[in-house]
């Protein structure tokens, strides 16, 4: 691939100085394009020129011109692949015999200007003697086109108008190694090869212009410099692959021959003009369908004549109302929204695709004739006019743009109207009427008496009236933004009112008047209507259209009575609350019962509620309160209520005191004598008092305690039979505590004596004071124990507590070892067992319960007795006693046999026990 660059030789190449040292001058030779010659010499005739450095001359004789003759000038040679002519008889010039190699690196040029590095002189007959050159201007060098393969690193080098100079040496030139952008190149004097890559256009764009167009063109600018492709397939490359290549042709300005037409705002080119001036170029089509700027405006490119010729022109198939301010000057701007392509030739639509595409399309609103209302928010657009304005639009659209409702803008405000091509539509002969009167809620009204109370007619059930025929108009919608006429609104209307009643007298006929319309006289006639009586607090009355509804000709009565709270009866009772029920309403008119609703809020008269009836009497011991029967009679609702309280069938709650919160059942009866208390509590049996009340002496008596009580009737005579306890559950026990009676006592024998006639002194009514008799109780023997002892009640029987017993030994032994300790003096012996002796008798007790009786005498039993010791025998292990000592400590127990047989024994001095010892009684 070829890649299209442009070189520059270094700065030595470029430019080379050729020095003429004549007279002291120096002359700079700038080299020209194909044979380069310098300006004429300043050297001084007859004189030999400096020679140009680098430049090697032929060594040719010169010949040495005339004295004072003027050389003619050195004509200026013009490149060319040809031989030179040599100069003209008498004249002479400088011809290249051989060219340098480059000096330095080549930086992006196409052309390479190459430096003659050896010169001849020549003349018209051929060479010459150099001198004969000696006032001519040497030629420096020549530009030779180049072509740079990046992919081979070579400059391939046009020799060819170096043909002009037969036999010039191009060995310094040919295979010279050069350096491009600091690589190893090598100048090559052959054809170049094919190229695998070029460069190619890119793509072009046309620059803005006005009209007319200047020449009758366009300037078309192509780009895309840089675009590498392969020369084979034509596909794009890399763009390093064409480094070096030249510019490809079509790159550049060009003008391209145009046609322009402003009423379509079009501009017809000719795609072959672009394609010629730009082979190659990447984006034809789509200039053909550009679009560029025309001074102000934008116009169309196209490639088709047929765009400016006006054989096809778009038409308006469709409109659309856009939003706009209400109609004000009788008309309505109606937009094209859709288009159609017409062949003017045929009147059809065009069968060429695009045949339109650069055409403009007619934009421009059309101002149709409207009749508007906005009441109605109504617009009735001429349909002829529509038809006039847009002949290609359809039966349906134009249907559609007379009867799509449409946005309308009212004072920068949308609303929604409706179109209609009937100009019936903005006719406005309707009418909002009110048809529902509305309740304003929480007005202040006076209590009683005349005032006013205002209504709505606005708020619901409004209809709409068709004023031609006196009937509701087909669709209400028409009086939807209707003003408000005179029977809608606010009213004050007359009323008359009663709090008593909670009722409103309201003038229907008044409100008629206002608004005849009105067809809910029944449900506000009826309705509920929240107010504030004077101000207070909001409460519901009820409404009326009859002025006599707040006539109060009702009362309040009690049909029954009933109980209240016991915290309302608290003895002592004055008097009693008593609460009156079953609220009835009596009209007075009529004297009839009437509907309680009636009476709802009637102040409260009489005994309704909780009222207090004088009392004769009331009695907590008996649980019962007795009425005042005149007083209660009078204010009873009905005799049969006033016999049934009279009866002593109703009772009340009543609390002891104001700081009791418990109460009790009270019967309720117009009897004094329920109220009388004569009754009283008795003991109707008693019991022994615990042991605590009963202490050793008991110097006070003996304490006996209420087991139980009855009722007695003090208006019955003694002996009466008594009434059962619950006759006088709520009586007191004052005077039934504990009550002593003198007793004796006798604690060895546990007994106690005391008089059957006190006790039954003492409890009059009991029935068990026998039982009383023989009984044992418990109490205590002094009063620093706890426990208490059992002893046996004697009643008038002294004897009982009389001590004639005492305790006996029945046998015995001898005691242990260490009670008997020698040496012996005496002999202790151990109570095996005792007997009671009745001191009365001969004889002893020997059986258990006799026993008893001596258990508790202060001597006691005798447990130990000791006899002295007659003698003993330490080494016969005997002990020698009385029988008579013996018998003196214990008469009554028999002689056992440990007299003549049986050993024990006895401690020595030093407490050793010793065994095997026996007793001599004698």
């Amino acid at each position: 691939m070829m890649v299209s660059l442009r070189w520059l030789l270094s700065a030595s190449v470029a430019f080379s100085a050729v020095a003429a040292h004549s007279q002291g001058v120096v002359v700079m030779r700038k080299m020209i394009p194909g044979n380069v010659s310098s300006a004429p010499s300043t050297a001084t005739p007859g004189t030999s020129p400096t020679p140009t450095p680098g430049i090697t001359p032929t060594p040719t004789p010169v010949p040495v011109p005339t004295p004072g003759a003027t050389p003619a000038p050195a004509p200026t040679p013009t490149p060319t692949p040809h031989p030179a002519p040599l100069p003209t008889p008498g004249t002479y010039a400088f011809r290249p015999t051989a060219v340098a190699g480059p000096s330095s690196a080549l930086v992006a040029i196409d052309m390479l200007t190459v430096r003659f590095s050896a010169l001849e002189c020549v003349g018209a007959n051929g060479p010459v003697e150099y001198v004969r050159c000696a006032n001519e201007e040497p030629p420096v060098g020549m530009t030779l086109p180049v072509t740079m393969r990046s992919d081979l690193k070579k400059a391939f080098v046009d020799i060819a108008p170096l043909g002009a100079y037969p036999g010039i040496s191009t060995a310094s030139l040919c295979g010279a190694p050069i350096s491009v952008s600091g690589a190893a190149w090598t100048v090559s004097c052959e054809a170049s090869a094919p190229a695998r890559y070029a460069r190619v256009v890119g793509s072009g764009v046309f620059a803005s212009t006005s009209f007319p167009l200047a020449d009758g063109t366009l300037s078309l600018k192509t780009t895309g410099y840089s675009r590498c492709v392969e020369t084979a397939t034509g596909a794009s490359a890399s763009s390093s692959l064409c480094a070096g290549l030249p510019d490809p042709v079509g790159v550049g300005v060009f003008a391209i021959g145009a046609a322009g037409n402003s009423t379509y705002r079009t501009i017809v080119v000719s795609k072959a003009d672009i394609l010629a001036a730009a082979p190659g170029i990447t984006n034809a089509d789509a200039l053909c369908a550009s679009t560029l700027r025309v001074a102000n405006s934008t116009w169309k490119v196209r490639c088709d004549p047929s765009a400016i010729s006006g054989q096809y022109v778009w038409v308006v198939s469709d409109t659309y109302w856009p939003t706009q301010p209400a109609p004000t000057t009788g008309t309505w701007n109606l937009r094209p929204s859709v288009y159609s392509c017409m062949d003017t030739t045929t009147g059809a639509a065009a069968s060429l695709s695009g045949a339109c595409s650069a055409l403009p399309k007619p934009s421009d609103e059309v101002a149709i004739p409207v009749g508007s209302s906005a009441e109605l928010r109504a617009i009735a657009p001429d349909r002829a006019a529509i038809v006039d304005a847009f002949p290609n639009m359809t039966a349906e659209s134009v249907d559609l743009r007379c009867t799509t409702a449409q946005e309308v803008t009212v004072a920068r405000v949308s609303q929604t109207w409706k179109f209609s091509c009937d100009p019936e539509i903005v006719r406005n002969h309707y009418l909002r009427v009110a048809t529902t009167v509305s309740n304003v809620s929480s007005q202040t009204v006076p209590l009683i008496g005349a005032s006013t109370y205002q209504v709505a007619t606005h708020l619901s059930g409004i209809a709409c009236i068709d004023t031609e025929t006196g009937k509701p108009a087909a669709s209400s919608s028409v009086c939807a933004y209707l003003p408000q006429d005179a029977t809608l609104g606010y009213f004050d209307i007359p009323t008359t009112n009663n709090a008593e009643l909670r009722k409103i007298a309201f003038d229907w006929d008044a409100l008629i008047a206002r608004s005849p319309n009105l067809t809910n006289k029944d449900a506000w006639c009826s309705r509920i209507v929240n107010v504030r009586p004077n101000g207070g607090t909001a409460v519901d009355w009820t409404m009326s259209c009859d002025p006599d509804s707040t006539r109060n000709h009702y009362e309040r009565y009690v049909s029954t009575l009933g109980t209240v709270g016991s915290s309302y009866n608290v003895m002592p009772l004055q008097a009693l609350a008593i609460n009156g029920t079953g609220v009835l309403c009596r009209d007075t008119d009529t004297g009839a019962d009437t509907a309680s609703t009636h009476c709802a809020y009637l102040s409260k008269g009489g005994i309704e509620g909780r009222f207090s009836v004088p009392i004769v009497g009331a009695s907590a011991a008996l649980q019962s309160v007795a009425l005042d029967e005149a007083a209660f009679r009078a204010v009873a609702p009905t005799k049969a209520i006033a016999d049934s309280w009279c009866s002593g069938t109703m009772s009340v709650n009543v609390r002891s005191s104001p700081a009791d919160s418990s109460y009790d059942v009270f019967k309720v009866s117009c009897n004094p004598d329920d109220v009388r208390e004569h009754y009283e509590k008795v003991v109707s049996t008693i019991a022994v008092s615990s042991s605590t009340s009963n202490i050793l002496p008991m110097s006070d008596g003996i304490s006996y305690r209420m087991a139980s009580y009855k009722c007695r009737d003090t208006d019955l005579p003694a002996g009466s039979a008594l009434l059962p306890a619950s006759a006088c559950t709520n009586f007191p026990t004052t005077g039934l505590g504990e009550m002593r009676v003198p007793v004796s006592a006798e604690p060895q024998l546990r007994a106690l004596n005391i008089n059957r006639s006190d006790l039954a002194k003492a409890f009059p009514y009991a029935t068990n004071v026998d039982a009383m008799c023989g009984a044992n109780i418990s109490i205590r023997q002094n009063a620093t124990v706890t426990t208490s002892t059992s002893y046996k009640v004697n009643c008038e029987n002294p004897e009982a507590l009389r001590v004639h017993y005492e305790s006996a030994i029945r046998s015995f032994s001898p005691s242990s070892a260490s009670y008997n300790r020698l040496p012996l003096t005496s002999f202790s012996f151990d109570s095996d067992t005792t007997g009671c002796r009745d001191t009365d008798s001969a004889s002893v007790y020997k059986d258990a319960a006799s026993t008893t009786s001596c258990a508790y005498l202060a001597a006691g039993v005798q447990t130990k007795f000791s006899v002295p010791v007659v003698a003993y025998d330490a080494t016969a292990k005997t002990i020698t006693l009385s029988r008579s000592a013996i018998a003196a400590q214990a008469p009554w127990a028999p002689m056992t046999s440990f007299c003549t047989t049986g050993t024990f024994s006895v401690y020595s001095s030093t407490s050793t026990a010793i065994s095997g010892w026996k007793l001599i009684c004698q």
